[in-house]
């Protein structure tokens, strides 16, 4: 038996929801002030180092583009996270939301699921997304593999990517306003 096996709809899913852990709690680890001692900041250099190696990987083999490798410049104090890291993070973040609407868009394609004529028109893009991820949750697809905690797992993800990027991205509006100031 091939130890890679690509074809695995589950396997993208598992990687996108490992991939997402680990940048949520790289950023996590930022808490709500965009400043860092200057040990950690070589912990969370060192963390998105691996991070893009694990992106950089998994992105290629499902053909996706990967942001940058992110960079660290210690300022006068040795606090302050620079501009080059909130772009970088910025990335990450937009490539974490990438991937996951091409997730959502591979496994619509995948189980031929089509496109929700009842998703609402307001409301951002993303909702629409989570409209299909519960229409398939619920058609109970004779040809899915998934187990039932699989979907359990795939929504709540699913729920905390639609919610928690958001205050992501404010985080980071309010380090470029700063930043811009």
């Amino acid at each position: 038996m091939a130890t890679s096996q690509p074809a695995d709809p589950n396997e993208p899913l598992v990687a996108l929801i490992s991939i997402y852990d680990r940048c949520k709690d790289i950023l996590r680890s930022v808490g709500h002030e965009w400043c860092l001692t200057n040990h950690d900041q070589k912990a969370l250099q060192a963390r998105i180092s691996t991070e893009h190696q694990r992106l950089e990987q998994w992105g290629h083999g499902i053909g996706l583009d990967v942001p940058r490798k992110a960079h660290l410049s210690c300022s006068s104090d040795g606090y302050l996270l620079d501009r080059d890291f909130h772009e970088s993070t910025q990335g990450i973040l937009e490539s974490i939301v990438s991937s996951f609407e091409e997730t959502i868009a591979y496994l619509a394609q995948h189980y031929e699921l089509a496109p929700s004529s009842s998703t609402p028109t307001t409301g951002s893009p993303r909702d629409g997304y989570l409209a299909r991820i519960q229409s398939f949750l619920s058609a109970k697809n004779p040809t899915s593999r998934w187990q039932r905690q699989d979907k359990v797992r795939f929504m709540a993800f699913a729920e905390t990517v639609h919610q928690h990027i958001g205050v992501l991205l404010q985080k980071l509006d309010y380090f470029k306003s700063v930043t811009n100031a």
